[in-house]
């Protein structure tokens, strides 16, 4: 049965997959000595308060479902003061949890996140007699919610949210589960009202803080956050909204303010104020590089290019120029204004491709619709200037339509049937594929390796002999070869190679990979990838004398800025040393997880399986035992066992095994949902026998390693004497981004989970 909680879960990650980028927070804002509400720059904080409030609106969160309030941790109490301290503690476990691996990871924080919505509505009450303290934390969960994009019913989210609730409502109806039906309508009700609805619930919040508190030092903050959201609705008031900001912030103003406010002139075409603040900016620049200032200044640099060229092109008539123009517009995000121009230019000029370029893109960007991209692309049909950016976007958006909306709409039809319906489409992206790579296109090799690939595995993986995929896995490295010598430049053929040598039977082939730098245009982006490469590798061979290599690779990527996912993977390889005869300290191994744990790791089931497992080691099975339960609390499917397996491995170890030990390890050995662990059961199980009942188990160990190696893609059963059980991530897909273009994935690494070490070894 799926439980209202794995409902959740699956919305959740959906809703955060498809977010707008948004960005972070600024620290406490300070007000200037000279600062006051009546110094002429802007409207007042009054005006302001006036132009945006709606007007009263229902609360998110005050009529949640039953068995949401149980899900959220909703307390009983009343007490204001009490939920808005725990909602601001929400808040701030949010905003230092960083991203998480694991998708059970992410919903954990979005939890958080919708349980401080939920407790500061509660202790806010309405909007006119709410707390200041309140209205802050709401004024930013709403800006942060603040999602249009995301609300109608064509763009990407929507699908896979329709297509997430179609296939849990069969399931729902085959099981005759009518409330788990109702949980998923209201469910899906309350994700898209959040997204709807915030929008009017951060002006009206915002509103009353101008009204209540036009003294609180965080109003400047408020302001900077409500400027951008206005632009497209009243320029004016966005950009007086900022000017306000700017006026109550006096001279603690910073560039990183004049640039907001240059952002929202040139948006707004207004390319005096634009130039003027770009101007204060530049003069208040750090002497300290700053890259993410310096970036940032680039970019709007590039806006009040945009703003002015719009301006200039006003009255422009030819084609170039109307293309000039409409691209300035999109970048500045006048979405509905390029859009109509790029049409008027396509009907204008049919023949051409760069105003269907300019049309797809825009609707990709405005409103994430890759249907109406794909729309687009399909009637148009242009002859001139099929160029690289044609074929990215013909390509991308192709793929992204037949996953997102093709296959959605051919539930309960068998393989082959879905495969007939989509062979048109396939075809027609073999054809663009080859134009693609015809023009000299790095990545048009790649795509053709990856389509000749995916239709010679089709058939293979379907067979009920996997010898053959099989063979096809084994090959790949040497193919892979094939394919960097002929793009050798490329960054995605050098990432195939790399997940190749994971399915390799040729240790020295598959460990020479490691040798081999990546490109150099491409050596900084590819540091992380090649140190997961060094690690998967290095423990699938027990490669003793890879260790110092691998050390040295994850090293180079520690930096505390790293994501979690990255800064546990070089916890990962020191760990992976120590087991292969590189002594390290386990205190020191404890510090770098606990480390990773307390800086955007407290949810990520591996860091806590990890460290649970170093802990073990040092003897500290209670503690290790209370991590691997919570471990399990935020597990995905097929991670509980291997959880389950440390936990009954640690206690055996400390303890002995009694009859509970010996049968749960007997469930493990025979239902464990990986072959890692049923192994690793049966290895236990030798461990803790004797006389002829250990002979009896060794015998079953061998025979199960045998059987088990025929379905096992990697070249060795895990684990080794590196003790670590590589749980395989794999990475397929071809799409589309708005802001990076033609995106590209076809990888497999493997995610490090230490084991309890267990003195019997798993038989090749």
């Amino acid at each position: 049965m799926t439980s209202a909680r794995e409902i959740l879960v699956g919305l959740l990650a959906i809703a955060w997959a498809c977010r707008p980028a948004v960005p972070p927070d600024e620290p406490d804002a300070a007000v200037g000595d000279q600062a006051s509400t009546d110094d002429g720059e802007g409207p007042s904080l009054a005006e302001i308060a006036d132009a945006i409030d709606p007007g009263p609106r229902p609360a998110l969160t005050m009529e949640l479902p039953a068995w949401l309030v149980p899900v959220l941790a909703i307390p009983a109490t009343r007490d204001s003061r009490a939920l808005v301290a725990e909602a601001k503690d929400e808040w701030a476990r949010w905003k230092t949890s960083g991203e998480s691996a694991g998708d059970a990871a992410q919903v954990q924080r979005l939890l958080g996140l919708g349980r401080a919505l939920a407790l500061a509505e509660r202790a806010a009450g309405t909007v006119e007699d709410a707390d200041v303290e309140a209205l802050l934390v709401l004024e930013r969960i709403y800006a942060l919610l603040d999602a249009p994009s995301l609300a109608n019913d064509r763009n990407a989210f929507s699908r896979l949210l329709q297509a997430f609730v179609a296939a849990v409502a069969s399931q729902q109806q085959q099981q005759g589960e009518v409330e788990g039906l109702a949980a998923i309508d209201e469910l899906s009700r309350l994700v898209f009202g959040v997204l709807q609805k915030s929008g009017e619930l951060h002006r009206r919040t915002v509103a009353a803080l101008l009204r209540k508190a036009p003294e609180h030092p965080e109003i400047p903050a408020v302001l900077g956050r409500l400027g951008p959201k206005l632009v497209s609705e009243d320029e004016a008031l966005a950009v007086g909204a900022l000017r306000r900001a700017l006026a109550l912030r006096g001279e603690a103003a910073t560039a990183e303010h004049w640039l907001d406010l240059a952002s929202v002139c040139s948006r707004a075409l207004d390319v005096r104020c634009a130039r003027e603040a770009l101007a204060r900016a530049e003069a208040l620049l750090p002497a300290a590089h700053d890259d993410a200032l310096a970036k940032r200044l680039g970019n709007v640099r590039s806006l009040v290019k945009h703003a002015h060229r719009a301006v200039e092109l006003s009255d422009a008539a030819g084609l170039e120029d109307g293309l000039e123009r409409a691209t300035a517009l999109y970048e500045l995000q006048r979405y509905d204004e390029a859009l109509a121009l790029f049409e008027q230019l396509h009907r204008r000029h049919p023949d051409d491709a760069r105003p269907v370029v300019g049309q797809a893109r825009t609707v990709l960007t405005d409103e994430i619709d890759f249907v109406a991209a794909f729309e687009i692309l399909e009637r148009a049909q242009p002859r001139e200037h099929l160029d690289r950016t044609w074929y990215e976007l013909a390509i991308g958006v192709r793929a992204t339509a037949l996953i997102y909306h093709v296959l959605p709409q051919l539930g309960g039809r068998g393989p082959d049937e879905i495969f007939a319906v989509l062979r048109p489409g396939l075809l027609q992206m073999r054809e663009d594929i080859g134009a693609f790579e015809a023009l000299g296109a790095d990545e048009g090799r790649v795509l053709r390796f990856i389509y000749e690939l995916g239709m010679e595995a089709w058939p293979k993986s379907r067979a009920d002999d996997q010898a053959a995929m099989h063979a096809l896995a084994e090959g790949l490295l040497a193919r892979t070869v094939a394919l960097r010598s002929d793009v050798p430049g490329s960054f995605h053929a050098y990432v195939l190679w790399l997940a190749a040598a994971e399915f390799s039977k040729e240790r020295q082939a598959a460990l020479g990979v490691l040798d081999v730098p990546p490109p150099a245009e491409h050596a900084d982006a590819l540091a992380v990838r090649r140190a997961q490469a060094a690690v998967d590798l290095v423990a699938a061979w027990d490669a003793r004398e890879r260790v110092d290599g691998m050390l040295a690779l994850v090293d180079a990527v520690d930096d505390p800025k790293r994501p979690a996912a990255v800064r546990r993977l070089v916890a990962d390889g020191h760990a992976l040393a120590h087991r292969l005869g590189r002594p390290q300290d386990l205190a020191a191994l404890e510090r770098r997880y606990r480390k990773v744990h307390d800086e955007g790791g407290a949810l990520d089931p591996v860091v806590l399986n990890n460290l649970a497992v170093v802990l073990a080691e040092q003897g500290r099975v209670e503690e290790a035992l209370l991590l691997w339960k919570e471990a399990a609390d935020h597990a995905e499917d097929g991670q509980g066992d291997l959880l389950q397996l440390n936990a009954l491995s640690a206690r055996v170890k400390a303890r002995g095994a009694q009859a509970a030990e010996r049968a749960e390890l007997e469930s493990l050995a025979s239902s464990g949902s990986h072959a890692e662990v049923r192994l690793l059961a049966r290895a236990w199980q030798v461990e803790i026998a004797t006389g002829a009942e250990r002979r009896e188990a060794l015998a079953v160990l061998r025979e199960a390693a045998k059987e088990e190696a025929k379905t096992n893609f990697r070249p060795r059963n895990l684990p080794g004497q590196g003790g670590v059980i590589l749980r395989g991530s794999v990475n397929v897909g071809v799409g589309y981004s708005s802001l990076e273009g033609l995106q590209i994935q076809l990888d497999v690494t493997g995610v490090p989970w230490l084991v309890v070490p267990c003195p019997v070894a798993i038989p090749e």
